[in-house]
């Protein structure tokens, strides 16, 4: 796992080394990336790239990434209306689009900067000092983004709190197998013990099954990715859990999927 800092080396203005995710459509991907290796103040490292939000807020938390750089038309705005929620002020959130409809969705989530095509050439040096701006005054007030999100971030400590009828149950990220939707219900499988039937519905609880490490694969089914025991690719793909359960993959999830298990058995260093 990657854990890339950034730091100064003057008190104003200094080059720093920034952490990036790029979430972005294919053909801007290339041409963005350059832009950003080619930018002359400051150390520019994609640590992870896609071209779907399905997961990336994970993603973004593996990585420990300082900025991520996002087109919203991807998911027609849906992340940005989460985002202040889930993720605060950081990472900080650059938006890049060639639509201009997504731009007061973007400020009110926090974004420093919005691009387009038409600004995306004298824009982005701009949108990255920004960001720049913004953890050098994180760093002063006590911490860099980094820092920021282990304050705010349950996923570190690797517990989920689960909301029961007669209270709160707390388990491990790791005894999590699956959850699944059951109209207004979720029925979440445990490791060595019984499953959990929760008076909310899959939607409701699945910020919280993302912290901790879960993966939707369809629209009534997440997944740990860690309990993955074998996929089978065909018309639908489907996974097996070390418990045996079989689980349909949808094919807007498929990708996320086989990427963030590419990660973790070492097939490939990063999303692109």
């Amino acid at each position: 796992m990657l854990h890339p800092q950034f730091i100064t080396t003057e008190d104003q203005g200094g080059t720093m080394h920034v952490s990036v995710v790029c979430v972005l459509r294919e053909r801007d991907l290339v041409p963005l990336r350059e832009r950003l290796a080619a930018l002359p103040r400051h150390a520019i490292t994609v640590v992870a790239t896609a071209d779907t939000t399905d997961g990336i807020l994970h993603v973004v938390r593996e990585h420990r990434a300082d900025v991520l750089l996002l087109d919203p038309a991807l998911d027609d705005g849906l992340l940005l209306d989460r985002w202040s929620e889930e993720m605060g002020t950081t990472p900080v959130l650059i938006c890049y689009s060639a639509s201009e409809v997504y731009a007061v969705p973007a400020f009110h989530a926090g974004a420093v900067h919005y691009l387009t095509p038409d600004t995306l050439r004298d824009g982005l040096a701009v949108a990255i000092d920004r960001a720049v701006a913004r953890l050098v005054r994180y760093d002063r007030e006590g911490g860099n983004g980094n820092a920021a999100h282990e304050t705010r971030a349950p996923f570190h400590c690797r517990v989920i709190a689960l909301p029961a009828t007669d209270g709160i149950e707390v388990r491990t990220s790791e005894q999590l197998l699956s959850a699944h939707g059951e109209g207004g219900y979720t029925r979440v499988l445990l490791q060595d013990e019984a499953p959990m039937l929760l008076a909310r519905s899959l939607g409701e609880v699945e910020p919280a099954l993302r912290d901790a490490g879960m993966v939707r694969v369809h629209r009534s089914h997440m997944i740990n990715p860690e309990c993955v025991r074998r996929i089978r690719r065909g018309k639908t793909a489907i996974v097996e859990l070390v418990n045996g359960l079989e689980v349909d993959v949808s094919e807007r999830y498929r990708g996320t999927l086989f990427d963030m298990l590419q990660i973790r058995i070492g097939r490939k260093q990063d999303l692109g």
